[in-house]
């Protein structure tokens, strides 16, 4: 097999932080087993734009995925056999091309939530679609399904959805995950009192950051020492005081760290969550995890052994598993003793053995 890798993507103006870095990421591990080819669909816009347009086709959008055919037609040596590896729509199978899409995120999973869960795609990304917008998008997202050599899905959840509404042949479906890059180094448990929980999240209310900010103020009532810190959004999302309620604002790598580090417990129910790579985060920093029993989640976190699931919005309940997680030496022990395991299991250079072993 030839070891050319054509890695279609759009990286934006800032490649590193595209997708929150994992086409960069991916980028560079598959580096490893092929000559990648970069071809930036920067200004070859897909239909993903805008939030509230991105189910809409780019007028272009024909003309140029054509284009892209025909130059990958044109690169190939004769006889030879070429892999493409996309994000998004571009590229069929032909004679002599092999392709395979990456995915956090099926448009008929969206095209699900809007006809059976409209209250949880109201918490979601795309809210502000058309139906018949998702609808199209869903049908040729189909054609590129059945004529692709296979799909990876960062999110287990997202295979089996697949799978069990027959969108994809189970033989093309495969599940490699999604990664992060820590420094072990910067892992530090010293400055942690056993009363803090974070919550980091730039989308404050689709990831459950008010039902957390409800869930404190009764924890708080109970137990005066609790702490709450609040990253991710760029403003104050409450106006009024809450004691022991700490507002970190949008915070880079280096801050996120040092909560990390600080806090004890990491609380995120998420109404909608393609997959979660700050859970994963979370885990290898030492911090039990409190999710919502739904997506990616119940795959990433043992219930009852490295955190605890939400499967309603009660705040009282939430809580609840608050207090037992900050209590319950059992999890935390259990957390730290798999911290390894987890380094190695949602590190990028073994989502890329993974793919590397299923193309080959």
């Amino acid at each position: 097999m030839n070891n050319e890798l054509v890695f279609l993507s759009e990286w934006g103006n800032y490649p590193e932080k595209a997708w929150s870095g994992t086409m960069y990421n991916l980028y560079n591990v598959l580096s490893d087993y092929y000559n990648v080819r970069n071809i930036d669909l920067t200004k070859k816009r897909s239909f993903f734009e805008k939030i509230h347009n991105r189910f809409e086709p780019d007028s272009g959008f024909y003309r140029k995925t054509m284009k892209t055919r025909r130059f990958l037609n044109e690169k190939l040596p004769e006889g030879d056999k070429l892999i493409v590896f996309q994000f998004a729509e571009n590229v069929c199978d032909t004679d002599n091309i092999d392709t395979f899409i990456y995915q956090d995120m099926s448009v008929s999973f969206v095209q699900y939530l809007m006809e059976m869960e409209p209250n949880t795609f109201e918490f979601s990304n795309f809210r502000g679609a058309r139906y018949d917008s998702i609808k199209k998008r869903a049908n040729l997202q189909q054609k590129y399904y059945e004529g692709c050599k296979g799909v990876f899905t960062m999110g287990e959840w997202l295979s089996k959805f697949l799978i069990e509404n027959k969108i994809v042949h189970p033989d093309k479906v495969f599940h490699v995950g999604g990664g992060i890059n820590i420094d072990e180094s910067v892992i530090d448990y010293s400055n942690k009192k056993g009363n803090r929980i974070l919550f980091v999240g730039r989308d404050f209310v689709r990831k459950g950051g008010l039902l957390v900010i409800d869930a404190f103020k009764i924890l708080r009532n109970r137990r005066k020492d609790v702490e709450l810190f609040i990253a991710g959004p760029v403003t104050n999302p409450i106006s009024e005081p809450i004691d022991g309620y700490y507002f970190m604002g949008d915070c880079d790598y280096k801050k996120t760290a040092e909560l990390f580090n600080l806090c004890d417990v990491f609380c995120m129910p998420s109404y909608f969550e393609a997959y979660g790579l700050v859970f994963i985060e979370a885990l290898c920093f030492g911090l039990p995890v409190i999710g919502r029993d739904a997506y990616e989640m119940p795959y990433i976190i043992e219930e009852n052994k490295s955190g605890f699931l939400l499967t309603d919005n009660n705040p009282e309940n939430l809580a609840c598993l608050m207090e037992k997680a900050l209590d319950d030496r059992m999890v935390h022990s259990y957390v730290k003793d798999h911290q390894n395991e987890y380094l190695e299991k949602y590190s990028w250079k073994k989502v890329g053995e993974r793919i590397h072993n299923i193309i080959g």
